[in-house]
């Protein structure tokens, strides 16, 4: 009777040992998913984030050099009409004498 019980006990170590060794590995696998699963997310952020700051920033906010020089450029533009509208004038008047 005691070796029968034993060996139950034995057997139950057993058990308990290789169901500790499977959670163990289970823990494991889990584990490696999750790191795979974040290593795949941290990709595609940075992806998205090359992508999209490059390409959807306004000029002011990528180059404020570039949006001095359009301002510039617009002012040339607007005084070179008006200086155009003024010779032309001169000569319209010009002309009436």
């Amino acid at each position: 009777m005691v070796m029968m019980m034993m060996t139950m006990m034995m057997m139950l170590m057993m058990m308990m040992v290789v169901m500790m060794m499977m959670l163990m590995v289970m823990v494991k696998v889990m584990m490696m998913m999750i790191i795979m699963l974040m290593v795949m997310m941290m990709r595609r952020m940075r992806i998205m984030a090359e992508g999209s700051l490059e390409v959807k920033l306004p000029t002011i906010w990528t180059d404020g050099n570039a949006e001095v020089g359009k301002v510039r450029e617009e002012n040339r533009r607007r005084e070179k009409i008006r200086e155009e509208k003024e010779s032309e004038e001169r000569r319209c008047t010009c002309r009436k004498r």
